[in-house]
């Protein structure tokens, strides 16, 4: 039986416990498919698509959601590749699932790690694949975000308050395929309103 499980929103754990230390970071080596911070890992390195500059732009995102939040983009360290992918689809409002254009690109066999794609309105076409991951007693379940978009991070109704600027950037930032997102250098010139001085209109130094 295929169950399905809402994951919750990114940041919902304190960087900090109750008697003020710091966390310990989870670093995961090369031979496990990836390196640094489980929790700032893009979607191209769940998928183990080839690695480029744009997966800083991810990382960079994922951190600016942390120093905003206060909250760290871990649960656990039972937390699986997989929910982070399935967190990142709720932070780029992936409420389908992978699309398909993006896990075609995949080495792995997605056959075993992603549902198969639900039909939108009754067309043939699948809209998008659900990471899945298999439970303590061997129940295989599909994962979904609890929430989409940048809501869990910036609160309700962003768009029209004081971190819209901060959303508008992070929404650059926040794009699953890498191929569709803005590389550092485009991010400099995208007319961002919160990479500009407010009173001059001049880039902040970088």
């Amino acid at each position: 039986a295929l169950g399905e499980t809402p994951v919750p929103a990114l940041f919902l754990r304190p960087m900090y416990s109750a008697h003020g230390s710091e966390e310990k970071g989870r670093n995961w080596s090369f031979a496990e498919g990836g390196a640094g911070h489980l929790g700032k890992w893009s979607p191209e390195m769940v998928l183990r698509l080839p690695i480029t500059h744009k997966n800083d732009v991810w990382g960079l995102a994922v951190s600016l959601c942390e120093l905003h939040c206060g909250r760290a983009t871990w649960r656990s360290e039972a937390d699986t590749s997989e929910v982070v992918l399935a967190q990142s689809l709720g932070l780029c409002g992936l409420s389908d699932g992978v699309p398909l254009n993006l896990l075609s690109r995949s080495m792995l066999d997605v056959t075993q790690l992603y549902t198969p794609g639900a039909a939108a309105g009754g067309s043939d076409e699948a809209v998008g694949h659900r990471p899945v991951r298999r439970t303590v007693d061997g129940t295989l379940e599909a994962l979904r975000p609890a929430r989409c978009g940048l809501a869990p991070v910036l609160g309700d109704h962003w768009e029209i308050g004081p971190k819209a600027a901060l959303g508008a950037l992070l929404s650059l930032m926040l794009v699953a395929d890498p191929e569709e997102r803005l590389s550092a250098q485009e991010l400099l010139h995208c007319g961002c309103a919160f990479l500009f001085e407010e009173d001059e209109g001049t880039t902040l130094p970088v």
